[in-house]
């Protein structure tokens, strides 16, 4: 699923700015996409940040409740150059909450971890007040569990197919083609599976051997 085509969850939208809380749990993680805008002219800067699921149960549940906040993450692609993207959330002493989203040069540190080097070159900064930022958490954190039950009530993929034991050749899978002519044939005489068990063949040597 590419970028146009995820479900934003959450839309936050001031005089100047906004910020989208978007559907990425098919790899484990919430986008969220923030810009810059005038009215009449669009949009000025735009950046996102990709928000771990695990992260963002603990953050939107503090801010739920209304907790003081002082989160940031750092986070990048080890691209060619790399790019650093860092998120801060964080609360004020006048009782908002602020999103700051951060893109910039990156450097691979470590085994493909990235780190800003370098001042940012976006940077867009989202205010909340206390409700819209509690309004936001509950929404987000109550997509996430419908996401997770649906796919827990989902019925699982149909089962591999299984290597019956050939009558023939007494090999498992068949290796003398005959039980796969045979059910192409449409002949269903044979029986799906035959012959002791692999465990009791040990010293049984097939005919061909």
């Amino acid at each position: 699923m590419n970028n146009q085509q995820r479900y934003r969850i959450y839309t936050h939208i001031t005089k100047s700015s906004f910020l989208h809380v978007e559907d990425a749990l098919d790899i484990g993680k919430l986008r969220v996409f923030a810009g810059r805008y005038k009215r009449g002219n669009g949009a000025e800067q735009m950046t996102a940040h990709w928000l771990d699921l695990a992260d963002a149960r603990v953050l939107l549940a503090d801010m739920s409740w209304g907790k003081a906040l002082d989160h940031i993450e750092f986070k990048g692609s080890p691209g060619n150059p790399p790019t650093s993207r860092v998120l801060k959330v964080k609360s004020a002493r006048d009782g908002k909450v602020w999103f700051r989203l951060e893109t910039g040069p990156g450097e691979v540190i470590g085994e493909g971890a990235v780190k800003p080097a370098g001042e940012p070159t976006t940077v867009i900064n989202v205010p909340f007040t206390l409700w819209e930022s509690r309004r936001l958490a509950l929404a987000v954190l109550s997509y996430c569990q419908s996401w997770e039950t649906a796919r827990m009530i989902t019925p699982a993929p149909p089962a591999p197919r299984v290597n019956h034991l050939c009558p023939a050749c007494h090999a498992r899978p068949c290796l003398c083609g005959m039980l796969d002519e045979s059910r192409e044939a449409g002949d269903t005489s044979l029986p799906t599976d035959a012959g002791p068990p692999p465990d009791q063949m040990a010293d049984q040597a097939p005919d061909w051997f």
